[in-house]
């Protein structure tokens, strides 16, 4: 059996959600360290470390939706099935296709939002508030590529379902 069409997208898809994994878990890191720092010169020298809450802040946007799209690809999202689970499988099977095509739509058009958000701030030259001030658009612009990737794993679960067995699997064996 020949494999389909998916079989040339996903080895891209799972090397680019394993990328952003790999940035939010980076921006993970440095929250901590920031927070810790933080903490510990407020408490040894009485004083905090300069945008430390601005700097949190955008990393908190890659943190969260360089996340999403691999969340979404392995059905690791909340998801309340109460309703679901007592469906028949036919009738429960039309459900989630529903359910995936409205989570797609939204997706979407958070990321057309987001891109409109990004110009306007790249136009506006946005910046930070606070002692050290940096440009926002690149974080704006991080948030539309993380939606874009959930829009993309999205419809990869409409079609062949979460991605439960073999995590970040770039093998495909």
């Amino acid at each position: 059996m020949t494999p389909g069409p998916h079989a040339m997208l996903e080895k891209p898809l799972t090397y680019a959600l394993a990328g952003a994994n790999v940035i939010a878990g980076v921006a993970v890191l440095l929250c901590s360290a920031l927070a810790a720092i933080d903490t510990v010169g407020l408490w040894l020298f009485n004083r905090p470390m300069d945008s430390v809450v601005e700097t949190s802040q955008v990393l908190l946007i890659v943190i969260a939706f360089l996340g999403m799209g691999a969340a979404e690809r392995h059905g690791d999202h909340i998801a309340v099935t109460l309703v679901r689970d007592s469906l028949p499988r036919p009738v429960a099977r039309v459900v989630d296709a529903f359910v995936q095509i409205i989570s797609i739509l939204v997706y979407a058009g958070l990321a057309w939002a987001a891109l409109a958000a990004a110009n306007s701030s790249l136009r506006s030259r946005e910046f930070s508030e606070g002692v050290v001030t940096f440009p926002i658009y690149p974080f704006k612009y991080i948030m539309v590529a993380g939606l874009l990737l959930t829009v993309i794993a999205a419809i990869f679960v409409m079609f062949l379902g979460p991605r439960r067995d073999r995590p970040f699997d770039t093998d495909g064996e």
